[in-house]
């Protein structure tokens, strides 16, 4: 539970990150759009991990609940 947790919390600080990064290049603040969208692309690889991983669990999940005793 814990370790699920953890990237539960990454994944979610990687979004807020990236979304601070796009409202400071649209409030025209110095940010290089190179970074922004940096942070974009590591927010995206980290959610769809989350998402893959999560898929995963649950198919475990099932498969266990499938096994007879």
């Amino acid at each position: 539970a814990g370790a699920i947790k953890r990237v539960l919390d990454t994944t979610n600080q990687r979004l807020v990150k990236a979304d601070a990064s796009v409202q400071a290049y649209i409030r025209g603040e110095d940010v290089s759009i190179h970074n922004v969208m940096m942070e974009l692309s590591q927010a995206e690889l980290s959610l769809k991990l989350t998402g893959a991983v999560a898929t995963k669990v649950i198919e475990a999940y099932q498969e266990v609940t499938r096994m007879q005793l």
